[in-house]
């Protein structure tokens, strides 16, 4: 997967968690820590790609984890992971698939296989998506 694509993909799914956590904002303790995270998401992917437009495709970009948008997505990203275990109703084993997802996605990045590592970490993104839509819109 292209470097654009998948920070334009991210992009993407990190509005459409936005769009999906708005509607059952009273319906999640936190939530607002789960739109934030959304929010800052959605900002590192736009500026990822656009940072990126005339740059060679073939860099790698290793400068990522010291940029404060970097650190406020990740930040949040784990926030946001802490405040769903917290929810009673929120069945954990979709929890565990999601860090087993992420992890296969961080360990392909850190052995070099980062065309692996953002097709990971997009459907680590979109499986999330679908997690909290099926939850919180047709479980109960």
């Amino acid at each position: 997967m292209h470097y654009r694509t998948y920070h334009l993909a991210c992009f993407f799914t990190s509005i459409i968690m936005l769009i999906i956590l708005l509607p059952i904002y009273k319906k999640i303790n936190f939530c607002y820590i789960l739109i934030l995270s959304a929010i800052f998401s959605a900002i590192w992917r736009l500026y990822n790609f656009i940072v990126t437009l005339n740059d060679n495709p073939n860099k790698i970009y290793t400068q990522d984890f010291y940029n404060p948008l970097f650190i406020l997505d990740l930040l949040f990203a784990f926030l946001a992971i802490i405040c769903i275990c917290r929810q009673k109703n929120f069945p954990k084993i979709y929890i565990y698939l999601s860090f087993i997802l992420f992890f296969l996605s961080w360990f392909s990045y850190f052995n070099n296989n980062r065309n692996a590592s953002k097709i990971i970490h997009t459907l680590g993104h979109i499986y999330i998506i679908c997690i909290i839509f099926f939850i919180y819109y047709f479980y109960k």
